[in-house]
């Protein structure tokens, strides 16, 4: 049986012939799976499922594709990629894993001083939302998911040096929209701001 012709299948699905789409889907999800996978790194695995995000990528890339200009198999994969990416990106923020915490801290702590904890955790989730793509990204890939720096230059297209200085931006803008009058950070997140040290190898 022979393969697909990828960029025929995207040329009916781009006219709304939905059995070329339903083929793009299964001759895809394959991979999709697997770069999902690794993108969603452990931390954010207790909480994104990924086929809902492989479901949801496709669902969009339904939509979208109509506007979707051919310029190979790799573009086209790189395309669903992106939008799998938007999709991890929202999911998370939905979910507050930003926000993960020690729970320990949270049962050696009264209930008044844990309804304090949420309301700046809460804080810190919205200044975290605030932040450029890229700073939300390079905190992802080095505080959350907890890939090396050598990794995350890989991943982001940049030097490690360069990756450095646009994490030191990002968790910078990160203190000025959560506000340094209001406690200390590490107590919210500690995973953002302690033991970086170990992920700059």
């Amino acid at each position: 049986m022979e393969n697909p012709n990828l960029e025929e299948l995207v040329k009916k699905a781009s006219q709304g012939d939905s059995g070329a789409f339903e083929a793009l889907v299964r001759s895809q999800t394959d991979r999709l799976k697997r770069h999902v996978n690794h993108r969603i790194g452990v931390r954010l695995k207790e909480a994104l499922d990924a086929d809902d995000v492989i479901q949801e990528t496709f669902l969009k890339a339904c939509k979208a594709i109509e506007n979707f200009v051919w310029n190979g198999e790799a573009a086209f994969f790189y395309w669903l990629s992106r939008i799998a990416e938007h999709v991890i990106l929202k999911a998370s923020q939905k979910q507050r894993v930003f926000l993960q915490v020690d729970t320990v801290l949270d049962d050696q702590t009264t209930p008044g001083s844990r309804a304090v904890r949420q309301e700046r955790q809460k804080r810190l989730e919205e200044a975290l939302m605030k932040l450029s793509p890229d700073h939300q990204k390079v905190i992802r890939l080095t505080r959350i998911e907890g890939h090396k720096i050598a990794e995350v230059a890989l991943k982001m297209d940049r030097s490690p040096n360069a990756v450095k200085k646009l994490l030191a931006r990002a968790l910078d803008q990160l203190r000025l929209q959560y506000g340094e009058s209001t406690g200390s950070m590490r107590l919210e997140a500690p995973f953002l701001f302690e033991g970086g040290e170990e992920n700059d190898g």
